[in-house]
């Protein structure tokens, strides 16, 4: 196998040359960790939401018969506060090390050679 050259039906990144480009590759995998978790909660929350408010041959919802019966929640303060800060300290998580990745991208240190390109349209 050649180094560095894309392969047929590759889905993983190519070796990296440089730290920038290990630092992208590290940033995409903790986002790719979150993302997961996130899919995962959400298609958990979805389904069980599914499940316990299915509506049966009789017309009769599940939580209206089962042990749910009665439990009829319209606010709920404590909640509302979690699914708040959850996802805040989420994007917080993405957001730090995306920023300290995109001003190293910024710093180009002290190059050997400096190229001067002018366009005319």
């Amino acid at each position: 196998m050649l180094a560095d050259v894309p392969v047929e039906y590759q889905i993983n990144f190519q070796n990296p040359a440089t730290l920038i480009m290990d630092g992208i590759i590290d940033l995409h995998h903790d986002i790719m960790t979150f993302l997961i978790f996130v899919v995962i909660g959400v298609a958990y929350t979805l389904f069980a939401a599914l499940y316990h408010y299915r509506v049966d041959k009789n017309g009769k919802r599940a939580f209206e018969t089962g042990k749910l019966a009665g439990r009829h929640v319209n606010h709920h303060a404590a909640l509302e506060i979690i699914w708040t800060i959850i996802p805040a300290l989420i994007l917080i998580a993405v957001a730090l090390p995306s920023f300290a990745l995109l001003y190293a991208m910024d710093d180009v240190g002290q190059p050997s050679l400096t190229i001067k390109v002018v366009g005319h349209q």
